[in-house]
C-alpha cells in the first residue's frame, strides 16, 4: 500500500491550477534571533515555478543572506 504522502500528492495539473489561483505564499526564514520569521510574499506562477520579488533591504532578504534556509506554503 502506498504511503499517505504519495496518496495525497497533487498531480501536475492540480499543482498548476492551484498555483494559478493563489497569489500569496507565506515565506518563512530564520530571523537573527534564530526564530522563524513568517511574512506574506506575492508571486506570479510560471508553469510549476513561482516568481517572486522583495526589497533588497527587507528582513526576508537579510535573513536569507545570513542563513539560506527558507520554506513557503500557501
Amino acid at each position: 500500500m502506498p504511503s499517505r504522502r504519495v496518496q495525497i500528492r497533487m498531480s501536475d495539473e492540480e499543482l498548476e491550477r492551484f498555483l494559478a489561483q493563489e497569489r500569496t505564499v507565506t515565506c518563512a526564514t530564520v530571523g537573527p534571533n534564530g526564530r522563524p520569521h513568517l511574512m506574506p510574499l506575492w508571486y506570479v506562477p510560471e508553469g510549476r515555478n513561482m516568481l517572486a520579488w522583495t526589497f533588497a533591504k527587507s528582513q526576508k532578504t537579510r535573513n536569507l543572506e545570513r542563513d539560506p534556509h527558507a520554506s513557503g506554503w500557501s
